[in-house]
This record gives structure tokens, C-alpha cells and sequence, in this order.
């Protein structure tokens, strides 16, 4: 759920994304611009009863997307479903019991995930919880965006410029992870650091990209 009204004043609103049209979907991650590579996709959105997160699994249904929306207000997602087709399923996203419901769901009724958008509560706790639930469940190739943020610098989202809580102090420990082979450390992130194939940050986004990865080997020739 995107938050454009009630910042803080004297802050820029976010980067403007939606409602969806090509200039915009330029600057977005590769996998969400043409039109050939939406359609089939199988796409798990948080978010997705109003605002941005509504607007973009319109976009992405209409485009030929599988769209699976879940939001916590049940009567602005049935309209979405009324209107589109696009299976919602209503629901606190911070709770850990429905985040399980939600795999469920949303892996029976997809058949799998190719796509996971976060555009939820946009907390630094909830933000990773959905993470760590979330990016396991992605097929191999799969990708996993998260929006807004820009959040991550806010103290009322539980962030703050370097601080330990902040979503880009585990971008940084993914990193690591990613790079376990050349140090000491075991990665602290099993569960994602593992087949986290290609991290790509842009403003107040990050896309990791999901694929098995394999032990590096050191060839000499000639």
C-alpha cells in the first residue's frame, strides 16, 4: 500500500510509478516492462487494494499476468476481483499465520510464483518477514520487488539513515551472502542468500533475482 499523502513535510513524494504507462514502466525492472514478458507470469502482489499496489496488478493482469492481490481491506479488493481477473485474498500480511494461509493460496492457485511485488505495510519488520516467507516459494528465475523504499530512511517505519534495522542493512548482509565463497563467514540468510542470484537497487526499490547458484572454479588456460 503505497503512501503519498500524510508525509512528513518538507519531504519530495515518492517517485511517481503508477498509474502504469510506458515512460514509467522504463524505469522499472526489465522483467515488468514488455508486454511479451508479462503475459504467463504467475505474480503474488502485496498491497493490491488501492493505490499503486491496485493500479499495478490492473496493469499487470491486463497485460497477461496471473495476478494474485492480497490486502487487509477485504471489500476494496472484491471489487478488484469483481472488476479484473485477479484472485485476492484478504488479509493482515504482518501476521504471521496469514502469511502462511497466503502461500498456500496463492502457490494453489498459480501454480507457482514467478513474481513477488511487496507494495505492503512498507515496515522494516514486515518487510522482511515477507521476505524471509516469501522468496523461498519463487521458482527458479523467479524475481522479488519491493517498493517504497524509501521508507527504509524513516523512523516511523522502524528505519533511519545507517541504522541496524533498515531493509538496506540486510541488502548489505545479502551481499555477503551472495559472496560467501571468497570469506570466512557463513551466509546469514540461508533461506535467501543461498539462491540469490543478482541484487539490483534503484531509487526506493530493490529487485533480488532468484537462481541456483554453484561453487565458482578457478580454470587456467595456456
Amino acid at each position: 500500500m503505497a503512501f503519498v499523502h500524510g508525509l512528513p513535510r518538507g519531504r519530495p513524494p515518492p517517485m511517481p510509478t503508477l498509474p502504469p504507462s510506458p515512460d514509467a514502466l522504463r524505469s522499472r525492472p526489465a522483467i515488468l516492462r514488455p508486454r511479451r514478458a508479462l503475459a504467463g507470469l504467475r505474480i503474488l502482489l502485496t498491497g493490491g487494494s488501492s493505490g499503486v499496489g491496485r493500479s499495478l496488478a490492473v496493469e499487470l493482469s491486463r497485460r497477461g499476468a496471473a495476478v494474485f492481490a492480497t490486502a487487509r481491506r477485504e471489500p476494496l479488493l472484491a471489487t478488484l476481483a469483481a472488476a479484473h481477473p485477479i484472485v485476492v485474498l484478504a488479509g493482515d500480511i504482518t501476521d504471521d499465520a496469514f502469511r502462511q494461509q497466503l502461500v498456500a493460496a496463492a502457490v494453489k492457485s498459480l501454480g507457482g510464483l514467478d513474481v513477488v511485488i511487496d507494495d505492503g505495510s512498507h515496515q522494516m519488520a514486515h518487510v522482511r518477514s515477507t521476505l524471509e516467507t516469501l522468496f523461498p516459494l519463487l521458482d527458479e528465475r523467479g524475481v522479488y520487488v519491493i517498493e517504497d523504499l524509501h521508507a527504509a530512511y524513516w523512523s516511523r517505519f522502524g528505519g533511519g539513515l545507517r541504522s541496524p534495522t533498515s531493509f538496506f542493512r540486510l541488502v548489505d548482509e545479502l551481499v555477503d551472502d551472495m559472496h560467501h565463497w571468497y570469506h570466512p563467514e557463513a551466509p546469514r540468510h540461508p533461506g535467501i542468500g543461498d539462491t540469490c542470484f543478482g541484487i539490483h537497487v534503484h531509487d526506493s526499490l530493490v529487485v533480488l533475482e532468484k537462481n541456483l547458484r554453484h561453487r565458482p572454479i578457478n580454470s587456467r588456460i595456456g
